[in-house]
């Protein structure tokens, strides 16, 4: 469990500008929070949304850690947070 002077391993932004959020990015929101929680590593994930990635077409988009994924789902990003967890 990260202290207040530790940063989260991971870090998670979703985009929730209007066509990512149309493309499922609340429903890619919600189910990333159940799946830190299920595999218990909630308290070293921080969530972050954004409003614009400037790529609309390809929504919705994740960037965790940084890497861009776009058209993810839970599944894609389950597959890079198992590799930043080293899972």
């Amino acid at each position: 469990m990260p202290n207040q002077t530790q940063e989260a391993k991971l870090t998670l932004n979703v985009c929730f500008g209007t066509s990512c959020f149309v493309r499922g990015a609340r429903e890619l929101y919600t189910g990333l929070m159940d799946y830190v929680k299920n595999r218990g590593i909630a308290d070293e994930t921080e969530f972050k949304v954004s409003f614009c990635c400037q790529r609309c077409e390809k929504g919705p988009i994740l960037a965790v850690n940084g890497r861009v994924i776009e058209r993810c789902t839970v599944e894609k990003a389950a597959a890079e947070i198992e590799k930043a967890f080293d899972l």
